[in-house]
């Protein structure tokens, strides 16, 4: 998958908050089922990850199954940052809290919105550092995560209607462009198209020639044009 405006905001947002890595997640949950796929991982924190699924750690990433308070921003978006000095002060399992510590991982969060009844988009935030800045991550954080979930969202939809296009019909309610030409204008419009003059028309329309060439002449004036030619690859451009 191809997430551009995604992976350029998630590497210039850690580099701006000096974190070791940001990550987005899409997780699917059903009853007891959890499905995590990764949408974007920076390439210095793919050896983390791998070793992250492989030891099935998400089954007690607090974060991810949300066995933590989060700090509710809106009905649908929740976001929590932890320092490593906090741990013992939460409710996070071992598994979870050595393999941050293995990984020298000395902070770490999440930010959540819902997509869905049971789809979300999960943005992980993993720092090298215990030092709690508030105005690094406070408020200023929250909010460009926020707009990484808005950006992260739009790339999805963007990547679904990419690979689904020739069906798109059937899933959205598409109206017909608007014709630009009146009735009367087409009717006019298709027989100057196959080489009539205005005699011609005039006579299989049963309209006055008068009546035919105010016609055309409105038709030049809406595409801006002098001649027949230039009337036809017009009309023809905006159909």
């Amino acid at each position: 998958m191809q997430f551009g405006n995604m992976h350029t905001f998630a590497s210039s947002l850690a580099e701006r908050f000096s974190l070791a890595s940001v990550s987005v997640l899409i997780r699917k949950k059903h009853e007891s089922d959890l499905n995590l796929a990764i949408l974007f991982e920076p390439d210095d924190a793919r050896e983390t990850n791998s070793r992250y699924i492989e030891n099935s750690i998400f089954h007690y990433d607090p974060f991810i199954n949300e066995r933590i308070s989060f700090q509710k921003l809106s009905e649908d978006e929740k976001f929590l940052f932890i320092v490593g000095n906090n741990f013992d002060s939460r409710s996070i399992e071992n598994n979870y809290k050595n393999f941050m510590i293995e990984e020298n991982i000395k902070s770490f969060g999440a930010s959540i919105k819902k997509l869905s009844s049971d789809i979300d988009i999960i943005i992980g935030i993993h720092g090298k550092s215990d030092s709690y800045d508030e105005s690094k991550y406070g408020i200023n954080l929250f909010r460009e995560l926020s707009t990484l979930h808005n950006i992260a969202a739009f790339d999805i939809l963007k990547e679904i209607i990419n690979k689904n296009y020739n069906n798109m019909s059937g899933f959205f309610d598409f109206e017909k462009k608007p014709s630009i030409l009146s009735k009367r204008e087409i009717e006019i419009y298709n027989l100057i198209k196959m080489g009539l003059r205005n005699k011609e028309i005039s006579y299989k329309l049963s309209i006055t020639e008068n009546t035919v060439e105010g016609t055309i002449k409105r038709m030049f004036k809406k595409f801006n044009v002098h001649n027949r030619s230039s009337l036809i690859l017009n009309v023809e451009n905006s159909m």
